[in-house]
């Protein structure tokens, strides 16, 4: 039977490293778009926050990586919604943009605002 060691806390060996936590991505707010068939999601890893696609026939692609999506409020929803192809974002300046996933384009919607999360594109 082996002991128990007990140690002060933190001070005990980990499998995990700051190195390999620093390292990892996360993937975030999984949305499909019921038009297109697509799926998309927000990775975020140690090179930033990118807006990946995923099309039916397995293709995936990157819609956007130059904007830092995420909401300004911490209590749940989500950073961006898509319809028929189009995505509303909201990223950390606090404006929404547009999004079209054909050409890539994107254009702000709304000027500076206060916390924004929790986009919603309504029929």
């Amino acid at each position: 039977m082996r002991s128990v060691l007990s140690k002060p806390f933190g001070l005990w060996k980990s499998p995990f490293s700051a190195e390999a936590r620093a390292e990892r991505t996360s993937l975030r707010d999984v949305r499909w778009d019921e038009r297109t068939g697509d799926l998309l999601w927000l990775e975020r890893g140690p090179e930033g926050t990118r807006l990946v696609a995923r099309s039916t026939d397995g293709t995936q692609r990157t819609l956007n990586d130059a904007f830092d999506m995420g909401g300004g409020v911490g209590y749940g929803g989500g950073d961006f919604d898509v319809r028929g192809g189009t995505v509303i974002f909201v990223d950390r300046g606090r404006q929404l943009y547009r999004l079209e996933e054909a050409s890539g384009a994107v254009r702000p919607i709304t000027p500076q605002m206060g916390a924004l999360a929790s986009p919603a594109l309504s029929p």
